[in-house]
């Protein structure tokens, strides 16, 4: 089984390891990318339809709207016709993760280049930390109930 199988099937039985890689782009400001000669805008309003209880994806099941305007994930959907749409591929990972021999540790690489509003880089201890905050009880993360007992670990 190739390492892209190994990842789908995976996804398939741990979705929230995709929700909860949004939530470490959110928690911290707004992601930006830093590519140079880049024309975009600077500052300005984002009206969104309906009011959204929060905009904390660890916290939150309706504010999809948001997220997916001001959201990078490890993993995701491109934004293509079908069938290239359906297929997942590294967004903010440089790659498919690396996967082990027993199936249960996933390791990405990130992408460099991210960095939240604040100037800050994303690194891998901003998704180690954010997946640690939704499983955490003292969050109340509506998408634990999506996730078997797990950790992540911040990079050496």
């Amino acid at each position: 089984m190739s390492t892209a199988e190994r990842f789908v099937n995976f996804a398939r039985r741990a979705a929230c390891y995709f929700v909860v890689s949004t939530a470490s782009v959110v928690a911290t400001g707004l992601l930006v990318t830093g590519a140079s000669g880049s024309s975009g805008a600077v500052g300005g309003v984002f009206h969104v339809a309906g009011v959204p209880n929060a905009i904390d994806p660890a916290i939150t099941l309706d504010a999809g709207d948001v997220l997916l305007a001001t959201c990078a994930k490890l993993m995701n959907y491109p934004d293509k016709p079908m069938p290239a749409g359906t297929r997942i591929v590294p967004e903010v990972a440089t790659s498919y993760p690396s996967v082990s021999g027993d199936g249960r540790t996933f390791t990405f690489t990130i992408r460099r280049g991210f960095r939240f509003a604040t100037g800050e880089q994303v690194t891998g201890a901003s998704f180690a930390h954010e997946i640690n905050r939704v499983l955490n009880p003292a969050t109340n993360s509506p998408w634990i109930q999506s996730c078997k007992t797990s950790s992540a670990r911040r990079p050496s």
